[in-house]
């Protein structure tokens, strides 16, 4: 800039900076995360055995998305679906922390005077993109030029203010831990990004207009400032999925207040680490010193992280006793990846009406007890309001999403849309089944002893099946169909044995509410078998899925 005063030029060109700077951010984090979101889920799932597996974990994913808020925006989510406990999310948090300071590297090293020249390969890369996973990497590319060249702007727009006494002095009261820390948690909270708070930080940096003894405190409260975006995020969520956010705030204090009384200390420690006067280069290794050490000290205390966010969020279901819960899918994530698993994990609760609706059948059809018909309409109306806004979700889902869902997302959609009507299969074949019964109790000869073993059979099949699509275990399925298969030999032999006992005694009413029992439940196996199928990926369905989406 060619002005010598800090005017509305100046004004208007670093809002203008600041905001290609938050922008850059924004597009960098959105389509690394869709690079990595569909393997996200999975790698999060499996990998998180330990705390060191999480921290590793949580690391480079935060060091490829950039953006700790979004990785734990996602971590919420995920325990919100049930995907993943909240205690094993706390080592993916910790590694968040370290991953994050990737991003301060990059805009500290000097090579801001080639932001649009990576602008341009962005630029090319996608608009020549024949695929989406290279659309993603020129996206990503664009981001990081703009975010450089916000970062320029920013810098140019305030060289005037080397010579604002007012400036230079309000920056000195910056090095006052709690005005610091303030300024930090509350300028980081407005833009959501602790990376944008250190990128302006590494703006004035770049004009000599911020020490290092201000920086840290500044630091320390974007550290603070970052942990809101999950607070809203798990806002309206359950109580698991609301202390991954208490947790990340609880470790983002605990770390900041040891290190208010230790500031010069700690300065003089980074600069050792720091070319001589690279305040930027001294600003993202603080950063980054920082979040290892508290990351350290936090490992032996991963239990009691968890205890003391399980104390700021107690269960609210404690004390509760519920066979079954309806899950509230009007809260159900946008993301495509998280949305399907938390509507896949929104079959257990569709899986266990049923099966409650087996057990009090099973007691009215071989346990010859009166049929309690008010909790079977009960179960019936809480299956249908579930199944509607299951079904309702999905299709919003679909509407929104049709454009970006890759195959296997769409396959996985149709996938769950099949299994809600495999399910609706079950509730329709037990309510005509009783219709037909019409209040009347069964009554089996002692040769159908047995019968309660296919019964029991029959309600572990079923809950077998559907839990090896909500697992997604295809060997599990496998087994469970075997076990049908030679379950029909069973069912063959009771039927033959009641219509023996038709042709022997002429208990005509007695003899067909015998035959209903057996034909209900070789009925529900037969639904089963065809879950497991769809588990396996037998049942060639789809023709082509994008057109039936």
């Amino acid at each position: 800039m060619a002005q010598s005063e800090f005017n509305i030029l100046s004004v208007i060109t670093l809002l203008g900076g600041a905001s290609l700077l938050l922008f850059g951010l924004d597009l960098i984090c959105l389509n690394l995360k869709s690079l990595a979101g569909p393997i996200f889920k999975t790698i999060v799932e499996k990998a998180t055995k330990t705390t060191f597996h999480g921290i590793f974990l949580g690391t480079a994913l935060t060091g490829l998305v950039q953006s700790s808020t979004a990785v734990t925006s996602i971590l919420v989510s995920l325990v919100q679906a049930n995907i993943v406990s909240f205690e094993r999310t706390i080592g993916v948090m910790l590694g968040a922390n370290i991953g994050t300071t990737v991003t301060a590297h990059i805009m500290a090293f000097n090579i801001i005077k080639w932001s649009l020249a990576i602008v341009c390969i962005g630029f090319l890369i996608q608009v020549t993109a024949a695929k989406d996973k290279v659309l993603y990497i020129g996206n990503s590319i664009l981001g990081s030029g703009i975010m450089l060249f916000g970062l320029q702007l920013m810098s140019e727009s305030m060289k005037p203010l080397q010579h604002s006494q007012l400036f230079l002095d309000m920056m000195q009261n910056f090095q006052d831990p709690l005005i610091g820390i303030l300024v930090g948690t509350v300028f980081t909270a407005v833009i959501h990004s602790s990376s944008g708070a250190l990128g302006v930080m590494i703006g004035l940096a770049l004009q000599g207009l911020i020490t290092p003894m201000a920086v840290i405190p500044l630091m320390l409260g974007a550290n603070i400032g970052t942990c809101f975006t999950a607070v809203i995020v798990s806002l309206n969520t359950s109580f698991q999925a609301r202390r991954v956010a208490a947790s990340h705030i609880l470790f983002n204090i605990l770390g900041v207040l040891p290190f208010v009384f230790f500031i010069p200390e700690f300065t003089n420690f980074v600069q050792q680490f720091t070319p001589q006067d690279n305040v930027p280069q001294f600003i993202a290794n603080a950063q980054t010193i920082f979040n290892i050490i508290t990351v350290l000290i936090a490992i032996p205390f991963v239990k009691q992280l968890a205890w003391l966010s399980c104390l700021c969020v107690p269960d609210s279901n404690k004390g509760k006793y519920q066979k079954y819960a309806i899950p509230e899918i009007e809260k159900f994530s946008k993301d495509i990846d998280v949305a399907l698993a938390e509507s896949r994990n929104a079959l257990r609760s569709m899986r266990n009406i049923i099966r409650e609706m087996l057990l009090v059948a099973g007691k009215y059809f071989v346990k010859r007890q009166n049929l309690d018909e008010k909790k079977i309409r009960k179960l019936i109306e809480d299956h249908h309001d579930l199944r509607l806004g299951l079904v309702k979700f999905l299709r919003q889902l679909k509407s929104s999403h049709r454009k970006t869902f890759t195959v296997d997302e769409v396959t996985e959609l149709l996938d769950i849309l099949l299994i809600i009507n495999e399910c609706e299969q079950v509730v329709h074949t037990l309510k005509v089944g009783l219709d037909h019964m019409d209040g009347k109790i069964p009554d089996f000869d002692e040769g159908f002893n047995d019968l309660d073993k296919y019964l029991i059979g029959t309600i572990r099949s079923f809950n077998a099946s559907l839990g090896s699509f909500i697992k997604d275990t295809q060997c599990n399925a496998q087994i469970v169909k075997q076990k049908l298969e030679k379950a029909s030999s069973f069912y063959e032999k009771f039927r033959m044995r009641a219509i023996e006992d038709i042709c022997k005694i002429n208990e005509q009413e007695r003899d067909r509410l015998n035959l209903e029992v057996l034909d209900t439940l070789k009925s529900i196996n037969g639904i089963s078998e065809r879950i497991c199928e769809i588990s396996i990926g037998t049942r060639n369905y789809i023709q082509n899925p994008l057109e039936n989406a």
